[in-house]
């Protein structure tokens, strides 16, 4: 009678106990899938962002290579500060002229900077409400005791904005680290930077991701090349 017994005690227990099993197995799988999800959705936001960075660096890039051919002393002064930036040099302007633009070194290769910017799959768009900007400054570099900045354009503020919202993030002295940094301290030659600022909107908009990640995302890239206009006048 007691082993009959134990073995009714013993079924019973392990029916319960598959009984439970399936409740328990889709309770498990909801919070792993639910920690998947998160998981996945932060992925696919950070490759979109990657994306977008990715873009910004090959899109200012392009614009550099395009200045090295091209000369910074073609100025228009309709687009420079000191000129108040007439509404023809204004991007946001309906009276924006892209004809002057075109023949002022900094407006041009802002210009071409924004138009490659926007060709890109997903289109990034510029937002100067946002903070968003095109910074352009040219520097030269004459050989001494060790290479400085003799000079550097335009003159007088030493960058040009796009859209007036931001300014420079490198002094002359972080520019001479910089190429020092790459083993160059003694040299005469022109340098032009390019910098983009940009505000990343998150592409999926998820509340839990927001809760760890700005929306906006601000994001910062720079090109520096050599330019061959603005390296200092051979002396006989």
């Amino acid at each position: 009678m007691k082993v009959q017994r134990l073995r009714e005690q013993g079924s019973r227990r392990s029916w319960f106990g598959k009984r439970g099993s399936p409740a328990q197995s889709l309770v498990e799988m909801a919070l792993m899938l639910t920690i998947l999800l998160l998981i996945l959705s932060g992925l696919v936001e950070f490759g979109f962002w990657m994306l977008d960075y990715s873009n910004m660096v090959m899109s200012i890039r392009n614009a550099a290579r395009f200045a090295v051919d091209n000369d910074h002393r073609f100025l228009r002064s309709e687009c420079h500060p000191w000129n108040a930036k007439d509404a023809v040099c204004d991007r946001l302007s309906a009276s924006f002229d892209e004809t002057v633009c075109n023949e002022d070194f900094y407006c041009k290769i802002s210009r071409l900077a924004e138009q490659n910017l926007e060709r890109h799959v997903p289109s990034i768009r510029l937002d100067p409400t946002l903070g968003d900007d095109i910074v352009i400054s040219v520097f030269t570099f004459t050989e001494g005791t060790s290479s400085v900045v003799t000079d550097r354009h335009p003159n007088p503020s030493g960058f040009w904005s796009y859209y007036g919202t931001r300014s420079s993030r490198f002094s002359n002295a972080d520019v001479k680290n910089m190429i020092a940094s790459q083993g160059v301290t003694h040299t005469s030659a022109g340098y032009v930077l390019v910098e983009v600022y940009y505000s990343y909107k998150h592409k999926l908009g998820l509340p839990w991701l927001k809760a760890f990640v700005p929306d906006p995302l601000p994001l910062y890239a720079y090109v520096f090349m050599p330019l061959y206009s603005a390296a200092p006048t051979p002396t006989p």
